[in-house]
């Protein structure tokens, strides 16, 4: 029941915050965020998507080898294109993820890998960036003297505490439940972080901020686009607070808590709500579009298999 309760409330936030965005700004931002498009702003977010790519499945690499799993870098960065497809074309945000950690897991290799320790490199690699996203979100914007936007990402700060603390909690009620899994659970968890904490873990945090920078830049792309004209002390703490709520899994295929923080955060720093839903939406296609060779991907692998079933048919 816990899980279908926490499934239902997923779907209803999904469903739900861009009805709310809706209700309350109408299709207008969107419709003058395909308006306002141009061949510059593609190209940059084909560039930026590219380099903030290479990064994550660099850093993938990286954890995987860690984890003693085999994983080519050439192959992370199919996989991640692919992932980032589907993270955007699908509800909740992380399905391309689970795909990767199935295909590495399922996939011959050298090495013996199994979907589980497959998942965990997935499950630390994503963690490791989004430790990188919260750490330079929290450094930038406590150092800005916008007090109104610092009040907002004090907020999430403490939203983010609470929570550790319920994950906490729930993990000491798991162990008291479910005394052996618990046992393996802290097993894997205490090796893992064993293999991971040394001096090589600066090389996937560097890769981190790399990929946060490239976000940053594609932001700004969609602030010039819109004619958003900010000063970039005025602006970075913004659209970090921005990052943190689209790497939320609470998302209709990308869409929903990227808008409403971008709403609020514009609002807070006086830009209006309208204007950020509109940057927030700029963004949004212009992540899709940089993202569709991952979408042809998809396509390609799919091919052979509808080829063999039309034959087996004939």
């Amino acid at each position: 029941m816990s899980r279908r309760l926490v499934a239902v409330l997923r779907v209803a936030a999904a469903v739900g915050v861009p009805i709310l965005l809706l209700e309350r700004f109408g299709t207008g931002p969107f419709s003058r965020a395909l308006d306002l498009l141009t061949w510059q702003a593609i190209g940059a977010a084909a560039l930026t998507t590219v380099v903030a790519t290479a990064c994550c499945a660099a850093r993938w690499t990286w954890t995987a080898r860690r984890l003693d799993l085999d994983l080519d870098l050439r192959a992370a960065f199919a996989a991640y294109y692919r992932s980032l497809f589907l993270n955007q074309v699908l509800p909740g945000g992380v399905l391309g993820d689970v795909d990767r950690a199935v295909r590495h897991g399922t996939t011959p290799a050298p090495v013996t890998t199994t979907v589980t320790r497959a998942a965990r490199a997935v499950v630390w690699e994503r963690l490791i960036g989004q430790l990188v996203l919260v750490a330079v979100a929290v450094l930038v914007v406590v150092s800005s003297r916008l007090h109104s936007v610092a009040r907002v990402a004090s907020t999430r700060s403490s939203l983010f505490a609470a929570l550790v603390v319920v994950v906490a909690i729930a993990m000491v009620w798991v162990g008291r439940r479910h005394g052996r899994a618990a046992v393996r659970t802290r097993g894997w968890l205490r090796a893992d972080v064993e293999r991971l904490l040394d001096p090589g873990v600066l090389s996937p945090l560097a890769l981190s901020g790399v990929a946060v920078i490239a976000h940053l830049v594609l932001f700004e792309v969609a602030m010039r686009v819109t004619g958003v004209d900010v000063a970039p002390l005025t602006a970075v703490p913004m659209l970090l607070l921005v990052l943190l709520a689209s790497s939320l899994p609470l998302s209709l295929a990308g869409w929903g808590p990227r808008e409403g923080a971008a709403a609020w955060a514009f609002a807070a720093s006086g830009l209006g709500a309208t204007s950020g839903v509109t940057v927030a939406a700029v963004y949004g296609i212009l992540s899709l579009l940089a993202a569709l060779p991952g979408g042809v991907l998809v396509m390609l692998d799919a091919w052979p298999r509808q080829a063999l079933s039309r034959g087996e048919t004939a």
